[in-house]
């Protein structure tokens, strides 16, 4: 069997690569804030030790205004729904413990910088396949840490089957 990585896959890691050293080199001292790509959730100045986990300070409250009983698409099935709402209340409430369960401490490490954001998730966009992958848009607004306005943003989740045939996030944009 091949070990061919999808070019999005390499696309994504060089995104958040770039956003982390964006992020390191934007630090400032602790009385401003730190950068990272959140929307609507409250904006915050921390620095998470390297193989500590811990909640972010909030400053700004982020919010989950979607109306998850009116989410009727034929590919966010009941496993799926479930997921996406965990991750979604970890970013919102800024819970860096809850986020790694949500979408495993591997890919949690590496999308932490999410928790500096404020995020306000409005609404699900329409679900699309691609291949064996289920992607789901979460539209909302974002203000990123140490910016004054917010914008309007979606994060993307990507779904996929492990092993055992469980509905995975295996990335998000």
């Amino acid at each position: 069997m091949s070990k061919f990585i999808p070019p999005f896959i390499i696309v994504l890691l060089v995104i958040t690569l770039l956003a982390g050293c964006e992020k390191s080199s934007m630090m400032q001292p602790a009385s401003s804030s730190s950068t990272s790509l959140n929307t609507n959730q409250e904006n915050t100045s921390t620095t998470l030790e390297p193989n500590s986990i811990q909640e972010a300070p909030i400053n700004e409250q982020s919010s989950d205004q979607i109306n998850w009983n009116e989410v009727h698409d034929p590919l966010i099935n009941a496993q799926i729904k479930v997921k996406l709402q965990a991750v979604i209340q970890a970013i919102v409430s800024k819970d860096v413990k809850q986020f790694h369960m949500a979408v495993g401490k591997k890919l949690g490490k590496t999308h932490d910088y999410l928790l500096d954001n404020t995020m306000n998730f409005t609404k699900l966009d329409t679900a699309h396949q691609e291949g064996n992958r289920v992607l789901i848009p979460a539209h909302g607004e974002l203000k990123v840490a140490g910016d004054e306005t917010m914008k309007e943003a979606n994060y993307t989740f990507y779904f996929e089957k492990d092993n055992t045939g469980n509905w995975i996030i295996v990335a998000m944009d």
